[in-house]
């Protein structure tokens, strides 16, 4: 139920990206219609906790793709799903990389919005902010994940506007794979980290806001 276009610069192909309610996210080639890739939303790494795990077995939507969202430096593809998942993709190495789990209803929009316009962070927030920032930078060759590349807002059938940080998401922005980690689809860090510091690569919620 979605679709738009991406611009490969990395291979000179021009693309198009679909998802509908056959929980398929397509990838196609813009000028032969030939099929590329296919995410399958179906396909869910098992919930880390005993609370993700009851809050998703009381949502029965299927994850139909409602929107898609394609960052600035045409790396990171985000889904927004029926099931309430965010799904996050890796368009130059084809991998799944994160589910960002928050809504309790469908997830009906997704966009990539500009740092600019959000409100200056409290000081402790910038310090975060600045040091995610540099991190980000020493992982990505070409382009960070500063601007409209960093932030994802998402609304909603539950009421509710949420803004994601994805700035630690390294594995979104990467031009290869990542080692495996043993975290299915929903990416991990990369090969030689700690557990401790793979704790420390995830997105994060900055708010959510409620419409009643």
């Amino acid at each position: 139920m979605s679709a738009l276009y991406r611009p490969n610069t990395a291979t000179a192909v021009e693309e198009i990206v679909t998802g509908g309610m056959d929980c398929a996210v397509m990838i196609w080639d813009a000028n032969t219609a030939k099929s590329l890739h296919t995410f399958n939303t179906s396909d869910k790494p098992p919930p880390a906790d005993a609370k993700t795990a009851a809050a998703q077995s009381q949502m029965v939507n299927p994850p139909f793709v409602y929107s898609l969202a394609v960052s600035d430096c045409g790396r990171a593809l985000c889904a927004a799903l029926g099931n309430g998942d965010i799904a996050c993709y890796n368009l130059l190495s084809r991998t799944a990389v994160k589910r960002l789990t928050g809504h309790t209803n469908s997830v009906v929009h997704a966009m990539f919005i500009r740092s600019d316009i959000l409100p200056p962070p409290s000081s402790t927030a910038a310090t975060n902010s600045a040091a995610a920032a540099t991190t980000t930078t020493t992982t990505t060759t070409t382009t960070t994940t500063s601007q409209s590349s960093r932030w994802l807002l998402s609304a909603g059938n539950d009421c509710t506007i949420a803004l994601w940080d994805l700035s630690l998401l390294n594995e979104l922005y990467a031009d290869q794979k990542s080692a495996p980690t043993g975290g299915g689809g929903g990416g991990g860090g990369g090969g030689g980290k700690s557990g401790a510091a793979r704790k420390k690569k995830k997105s994060e919620c900055l708010f959510c806001y409620m419409l009643y």
